[in-house]
């Protein structure tokens, strides 16, 4: 007589994170225990990245989220796995709890996730040492005084506290390379020219002068 008995599978006792993205932004190295603040700009949390996505190292792994004291897991896919924008969070954080549990039960991985949304765009600053007779931002739009000078698209973006992304494209919409194209050609037929600063795309407008 011959008995066969089919080996039972040991659930795993992972509960480890891998990582931790709120809006595509990575909270850093996972650690048991530890605390997360995490500040989203508004462009971002208006993009299509996932609100919070939980990555394991076990598949097999349980993930549960709660909302301050709350006891409801809301990481499922009508909450906090959709691609939508975080809304009433742009006062005081709002604090989140993160549990994984290994497959066997047996280990626990928990750290909590502070959360910000700006509602507003970052503003777009030109630095201190440029006069306002020569450019400043007017909203959304840049405004550069027309003396005849030649400023390229590098010179531009110099002119920022911060450096905001400029695309420029080719009269087939290919981008290139504008480092050494004037404003005055790089905003004008055949190229186009999208200024962009935290997500907030900015217009350029050549002035006979600035006050």
């Amino acid at each position: 007589v011959y008995i066969f008995r089919t080996p039972v599978a040991e659930k795993s006792d992972d509960a480890s994170v891998k990582s931790i993205p709120v809006k595509g932004i990575d909270v850093g190295t996972i650690v048991d225990g530890k605390t997360y603040t995490v500040d989203v700009p508004k462009a971002v949390n208006e993009g299509s990245e996932q609100k919070v996505e939980v990555i394991t190292n076990d598949d097999a792994a349980k993930i549960e989220i709660f909302e301050g004291t709350s006891t409801t897991n809301i990481y499922t896919d009508d909450n906090l796995k959709k691609d939508i924008a975080f809304t009433g969070m742009s006062g005081d954080y709002t604090s989140f709890k993160v549990v994984v549990t290994s497959e066997d039960g047996s280990e626990k991985t928990t750290v909590t996730l502070k959360i910000k949304t700006a509602d507003a765009y970052a503003p777009l600053e030109m630095k201190d040492s440029v006069p306002a007779s020569a450019a400043k931002v007017d909203g959304t739009i840049i405004k550069l005084a027309s003396d005849g000078t030649d400023l390229t698209v590098a010179e531009l973006i110099a002119l920022f506290k911060t450096a905001p992304e400029v695309v420029v494209k080719n009269a087939y919409g290919v981008e290139i390379d504008a480092s050494e194209l004037t404003v005055n050609v790089a905003s004008s037929s055949p190229y186009t020219m999208t200024i962009t600063f935290d997500g907030q795309p900015y217009t350029v407008a050549l002035s006979q002068a600035l006050a």
